[in-house]
């Protein structure tokens, strides 16, 4: 390990991404209807609306790159919290294990992951495996948490019963 250690319980394994636009976006053309003041042409008339289809041309090539995909955003993040909150309570419920994970900080490389049936147990062993990596003790061998929580040696726990 390179550098610092963080222990964390993971929720999703998967992360949400930011995609913004998939293409280039061109501003729709202004129709060929000019003028539109009754029979007569006129200069100004044809500036007027050229400047209108402009400013809506403008406009709408603000809104297609910048609100529509933020409100997309805002909507998939809406759908990942929806399906933390079901996931937590399903692992919860159902008894589904917890992945506790040892992140080193300055690799950005997991060193470490176990499985820990139950939230607070998952937290007891984030604990414990946090005390040990910041102590500099050798961290627990990936799989089962149950080696974590003895603080005595670095031999692993087995039950008795």
């Amino acid at each position: 390990m390179s550098g610092r250690v963080r222990v964390r319980r993971r929720i999703l394994h998967w992360r949400p991404r930011w995609r913004g636009l998939r293409r280039n976006v061109d501003a729709p053309e202004p129709d060929g209807d000019v003028g539109g003041s009754g029979g007569g042409f006129s200069f100004l008339d044809l500036l007027d609306d050229l400047f209108a289809a402009v400013l809506v041309a403008i406009a709408v090539v603000v809104v297609v790159a910048t609100v529509i995909p933020a409100v997309v955003f805002a909507l998939e993040l809406l759908l990942v919290a929806l399906l933390a909150g079901v996931g937590i309570v399903g692992r919860s419920l159902l008894g589904r294990p917890w992945t506790v994970e040892a992140v080193d900080t300055d690799a950005r490389t997991v060193v470490g992951s176990w499985q820990v049936v139950g939230f607070r147990r998952a937290g007891q062993v984030a604990a414990a495996i946090q005390a040990r990596a910041d102590t500099g003790r050798p961290l627990p061998p990936p799989g089962d948490g149950a080696a974590a929580l003895d603080p005595r040696s670095d031999e692993p726990t087995w039950p008795t019963a």
